[in-house]
């Protein structure tokens, strides 16, 4: 081989080499980039079901503070009830007494 043949063949390999390189370095991104991808709809989808799961929450918690509502509610009511009931069960008793006497 001459010198010229020399040259053009290491000229020829450099070419090869950058172009194998550049290619590496090329998927690599290109993997990256899908990478990024995938993550940002992991991230878009996961934003979602939070979003939901607290929607979900507050319909729950307005539920439960209205059931809560109702309960101490009726149970204040039936206890004003019951002690109605018992004095005026006493006061008819006390007036049956008294006017047997």
């Amino acid at each position: 081989m001459e010198g010229g043949q020399v040259m053009v063949v290491c000229i020829v390999a450099l070419v090869m080499l950058t172009s194998l390189i550049k290619a590496s370095i090329q998927s690599k991104n290109n993997a990256n980039k899908k990478d990024m991808r995938k993550a940002n709809e992991n991230t878009a989808q996961t934003d979602e079901l939070l979003f939901k799961m607290n929607d979900q929450l507050d319909r729950i918690t307005a539920r439960l503070t209205a059931l809560e509502t109702i309960v101490t509610d009726e149970d204040r009511e039936l206890k004003r009830e019951f002690q109605t009931l018992k004095s005026d069960v006493s006061n008819v008793r006390k007036s049956v007494d008294t006017d047997r006497y």
